[in-house]
C-alpha cells in the first residue's frame, strides 16, 4: 500500500529528483506524456511490474510509468514491498487509483502469490479461496479486470497426475468466483510450478476449461527451462496468453554466487537485449495472433529502479518496431 509517513514521503521526493535528473541526460520526457507505448507501430501496450521498485513507495512508482511513458503497471501483494495487501483500505486504493489516473496508468493486473500452498491440504486450497475473494474485491475497486494466482507447487520437480487435477480443480474455482467479478484469472508459466512449460500450461488450460483462464507467457522463464518460447509457443497456447512479461536472462559461470541453477544451466536476469533471450519471435508471433494486452517489464529494478525501467521501456520499442 502507499506510505504516508515521513520517512517514505522522504524517500519519494529524493526518488523524484533522481528521476529529474536523469530526465536531463536521458532525454526522458517529463510533465505530460506523450510518449505511450501503443501507437500505429506499436499496437501493444507495455506495462511496467512495480516490483521492480522494491524499498520505494507505489506512488513513486507509477509516477515514474507515467513519465516514462508506460500505458499500465502491475501491482504485485509482496508484503516486503509495502505497496499493497489484501487488507488494504478503500480509502488507500482509492489514493492508489488517484495515483494511477492522474498519470494516465491502467492498473492492468494484480499479482499474487495465492494458490502457491493448496497441495499442502483442504484447509490451505479454502483459505486460497476466502484470499481470491479479497483480491477481486481489491481489483473491483483499482478497476484492474485481471489477477494472478499459482498453479501450484511441483513437489521435488515431479509432475504428478492426480495433483495436477486438484490445481485445475482449485484454478477453475478462483475463476468462477473471478467471472462475478468480470475478471479473468491467469498463472504465469513459472519454474517449479505445474506451469512451468508450454506443454503444461496447454494442460492446465485444458483442465481447468475456463473462458476467463490463461497464462501470463514468460520468454525468460520458458528459456531456463530449455523449452521453447517463440513463435512455436504462441502458436500452442493461442489466444489464452493473458498477458507477457518481458525479462533477460544470461547464462552465468559455476562459481557465480549471483546466479541460480535451472534445467537448462546456470543463470541470473540481465538487462533487456544483454542477455541471452530473443523476444522479437515471440513479439512478432503475438502480432500475428492480434494480441491486445500487455507487455509488462519485469527487470529486477537494483539500486537505481528508473533507469532500469527506462531502459527496458525503450528495449520493447525497439522490438515492436519492424525489423
Amino acid at each position: 500500500m502507499i506510505q504516508n509517513d515521513a520517512r517514505q514521503s522522504m524517500d519519494r521526493r529524493e526518488f523524484l529528483t533522481r528521476l529529474s535528473a536523469m530526465a536531463v541526460t536521458s532525454g526522458l520526457v517529463l510533465g505530460t506524456t506523450s510518449i505511450k507505448g501503443a501507437d500505429a507501430n506499436h499496437p501493444l501496450k507495455i506495462a511496467m511490474f512495480a516490483g521492480m521498485f522494491k524499498g520505494l513507495p507505489l506512488q513513486a512508482a507509477i509516477e515514474c510509468a507515467g513519465k516514462i511513458g508506460y500505458d499500465g503497471i502491475e501491482i504485485y501483494t509482496n508484503p516486503a514491498l509495502k505497496h499493497l495487501d489484501l487488507n488494504s483500505t478503500a480509502e488507500q486504493t482509492a489514493e492508489i487509483k488517484k495515483t494511477a489516473n492522474d498519470n494516465k496508468i491502467d492498473i492492468c493486473l494484480i499479482y499474487t502469490s495465492l494458490g502457491g500452498n493448496i497441495l499442502a491440504s483442504e484447509q490451505q486450497r479454502k483459505k486460497g479461496l476466502e484470499d481470491v475473494e479479497k483480491s477481486l474485491d481489491i481489483c473491483d475497486r483499482l478497476s484492474s479486470k485481471m489477477l494472478k494466482v499459482t498453479a501450484g507447487q511441483l513437489k521435488k520437480s515431479a509432475y504428478k497426475d492426480d495433483e495436477v487435477q486438484i490445481v485445475a480443480t482449485w484454478l477453475g474455482e478462483a475463476c468462477d468466483r473471478a467471472a462475478k467479478h468480470n475478471t479473468r484469472v491467469v498463472a504465469e508459466i513459472h519454474f517449479g510450478q505445474y506451469c512451468e512449460t508450454v506443454a503444461m500450461a496447454r494442460k492446465i488450460i485444458d483442465l481447468v476449461a475456463r473462458p476467463n483462464f490463461g497464462v501470463i507467457h514468460d520468454a525468460g522463464n520458458l528459456a531456463i527451462t530449455g523449452d521453447i518460447y517463440g513463435e512455436d509457443s504462441v502458436k500452442c497456447l493461442g489466444d489464452r496468453i493473458f498477458h507477457v512479461h518481458v525479462k533477460d536472462m544470461v547464462k552465468a559461470a559455476a562459481d557465480d554466487k549471483t546466479a541460480h541453477d535451472y534445467p537448462a544451466g546456470r543463470y541470473k536476469r540481465a538487462l533487456l537485449n544483454e542477455g541471452n533471450v530473443n523476444h522479437r519471435p515471440l513479439f512478432n508471433a503475438l502480432k500475428k495472433i492480434g494480441y491486445k494486452g500487455y507487455i509488462s517489464c519485469e527487470a529486477s529494478g537494483g539500486d537505481d529502479p528508473a533507469a532500469v525501467a527506462k531502459h527496458e521501456f525503450d528495449e520493447v520499442r525497439k522490438l515492436l518496431s519492424p525489423a
